[in-house]
């Protein structure tokens, strides 16, 4: 199996991990690239820095950034981003939205009336729901 981790996957994820300790010192932390840091605590992010490592490094534009944060063990909030696209979705499980930057003005749209589902590779990290 083709899984390849690019010096940019690392990058990325060394970036975030350093924001988020920053910002967030008593946060966990569970990455792709270099797994889990605190993964106990009351607050957890959950990193994927370029899905799609293998489009990415061919120059296709489907890849994206995941981050997601879980309290106590459960999904609070999920982002993808898509640079190419230039658009993020996210959502807090009660609501998902769009925002696009495609346009010369950035607009934010809701995706009312859809319930806002947290993916990450690999998915058996992320509880299971009720």
């Amino acid at each position: 199996m083709f899984d390849p981790v690019t010096e940019a996957d690392r990058g990325a994820e060394s970036a975030m991990r350093r924001l988020i300790s920053q910002t967030f010192p008593a946060h966990g932390v569970i990455g792709e690239e270099y797994g889990a840091d605190r993964p106990d605590a009351e607050y957890v992010w959950v990193l994927d820095p370029i899905d799609g490592t293998k489009s990415f490094i061919s120059g296709l534009p489907t890849w994206g950034t995941l981050i997601g944060l879980m309290h106590r063990g459960r999904p609070v909030y999920g982002m993808m981003s898509q640079p190419f696209t230039r658009e993020r979705y996210f959502g807090d499980g009660k609501r998902t939205r769009i925002r696009s930057l495609a346009s010369s003005a950035a607009r934010t749209r809701p995706r009312s009336g859809r319930r806002a589902r947290f993916a990450h590779a690999p998915a058996d990290r992320w509880p299971r729901p009720p």
